[in-house]
């Protein structure tokens, strides 16, 4: 594989400047016209994953550059964080679990991150006591205020829901229950 860096660099910082300058247009533009050419540059798909991700709101297509932005340039540590959120903002919480087990492999990888991310995806899909051992785990394991925060504050939600749930359970049981 050539050194995806080696005469695009001019390319990508271009991007970077005429999105630095809200201007997406131009910066899309010069994106395509670099994958037309080199179709495995990994930057370049990262960058229009997010071009149309947050600006155009295509989260389709922002998905399919996320995933060949990856596998063309697996260190890319922040297109795994883009990818893992879309996914669960979509509800595709499988997906969500197998990219956060991936990133973990990725030496650089905000390990706290990626199991605060486990812990949500798990949360929303009911999976309460796996959620709850994540948030601690990347509670535990964190030093930025905001994730701790962020991991305190699903804890305190899961056990709402786990009490909830529950509840719910006694209620159907005590209204199913015959009097004799």
């Amino acid at each position: 594989m050539k050194d995806i860096f080696y005469h695009n660099d001019e390319y990508i910082l271009r991007a970077h400047e005429y999105m630095e300058s809200w201007n997406y247009l131009e910066a899309k533009k010069l994106l395509v016209k670099l994958l037309e050419d080199e179709p495995d540059h990994g930057p370049a798909h990262f960058l229009l994953g997010k071009i149309y991700s947050f600006q155009l709101h295509d989260n389709g297509t922002a998905l399919y550059h996320y995933r060949e932005a990856l596998a063309h340039c697996p260190i890319l540590i922040d297109a795994y964080y883009y990818l893992i959120c879309l996914y669960i903002d979509r509800g595709d919480y499988e997906k969500a679990l197998q990219v956060c087990h991936q990133a973990l492999d990725q030496p650089g990888i905000a390990e706290d991150f990626i199991w605060y991310y486990q812990a949500q995806a798990l949360e929303k899909s009911g999976h309460f006591i796996d959620a709850l051992d994540f948030y601690e785990k990347a509670l535990l394991h964190s030093i930025d205020d905001e994730t701790v925060r962020q991991c305190e504050d699903g804890m305190a939600r899961v056990n709402k829901k786990r009490e909830f749930q529950q509840r719910q359970k006694v209620v159907y049981w005590s209204s199913h229950v015959a009097v004799v």
